[in-house]
Order: C-alpha cells, then sequence, then structure tokens
C-alpha cells in the first residue's frame, strides 16, 4: 500500500479507537472497522491480525459480532482457501442512517405516550381541583402540550432530514470505488 495511504489508514484506526464508546463499540472492534473503512479490498483474518496486533480468537469474535451488526459483511468472491475476507458493508451509510431513523421514531413514541398519560392523570382528577391546584393542573398541560409540540416538531425534521426514498438526492446509497485513471 502506498506511503500515503497508509498514513490516512493508521490515522482513521487511531481515531475509530479513539471514537469507540461513542460508537458502542470495543477498541478492537472500532480499530477493525477503521482498517477495514480504509481498505479498499477486503481484508483477511491474518491480515487484520498483523495490522492490529490482535489475536486470531479475538479478531474472529469481533468480525461476528460486527457482522451481526450488519457493519462489515465477507466478501465470498475473494475467499481464497480457508481464507475468509471482509469489507465494510457497502450500504453502511444508508443502514446506519436508517436505524438511527428508527431508533429516534421510537422514542418520539415513547414520549408521546408519557405525555398522553400524564395529561389522562391530570385530566382524572379536574373535577376535583380548586383555587391553586387548577391553576397548576392548567400550568402542567401547557407543559405537556408544549413537550407535544417539540416532539412534533423532532419528528418532522427527522423525517425530512433522514428520509430514504428511492431516487432520491438525499439518499447516499452504495460505497463505491473511485476510479481515478477515468477522472
Amino acid at each position: 500500500m502506498n506511503k500515503h495511504f497508509q498514513t490516512a489508514q493508521d490515522i482513521c484506526i487511531e481515531h475509530a479507537s479513539q471514537l469507540s464508546s461513542l460508537l458502542g463499540l470495543s477498541d478492537g472492534m472500532a480499530r477493525i472497522l477503521g482498517l477495514l473503512y480504509m481498505c479498499p479490498e477486503p481484508v483477511s483474518i491474518p491480515a487484520i491480525c498483523e495490522k492490529l496486533s490482535l489475536t486470531k480468537g479475538t479478531v474472529s469474535l469481533y468480525l461476528r459480532m460486527l457482522e451481526e451488526r450488519k457493519v462489515l459483511t465477507r466478501s465470498w468472491a475473494k475467499r481464497r482457501g480457508k481464507q475468509k475476507f471482509y469489507e465494510i458493508n457497502p450500504r453502511l451509510w444508508s443502514d446506519f442512517v436508517e436505524e438511527v431513523r428508527k431508533k429516534a421514531l421510537r422514542k418520539f413514541e415513547i414520549t408521546e405516550d408519557a405525555i398522553e398519560k400524564s395529561l389522562q392523570a391530570i385530566l382524572k382528577g379536574e373535577k376535583e381541583y380548586k383555587g391553586e391546584d387548577r391553576t397548576v393542573a392548567r400550568l402542567l398541560s401547557e407543559r405537556l402540550e408544549r413537550i407535544r409540540e417539540m416532539n412534533g416538531v423532532s419528528r418532522m425534521i427527522l423525517d425530512r432530514s433522514l428520509v430514504f426514498r428511492s431516487g432520491s438526492k438525499i439518499e447516499p446509497g452504495r460505497l463505491k470505488k473511485i476510479n481515478f485513471s477515468e477522472a
């Protein structure tokens, strides 16, 4: 590999390691991701072990976990003998964004449910409220309605920024190789 590419790869591996906790990955898993992301071709387990100074058992475990998360895939076309080759999932970006969207939508649903239950609890005693209780009930209901509005606006922003439709300009699509000879 070209020394400039190697330097870029080393920087990305180190950076991935620093982001591991944010990504919910172990240091080793993040380093594997950094390596595979910066390799133009699929990489074998022995090559990963050598580059990252990890044992074969550790690498195999991490690869299996990353494969379960659909972050990487086995490259069957590049398989030689008993060696397995791995590469970043070509739909990594769009799969990641879709997963974030699903999780966020679920949080919005949970928030809406909590707002509704809270409003019902306040309304349940509405006939009993007098004086200060009536004022507090109105205040709390207004606050809950504000949260509902914020939840709705957040959901709208999410829908408009992370929606994937076939042929859409914002669909990131697949990772692809760039042919510099045509440039």
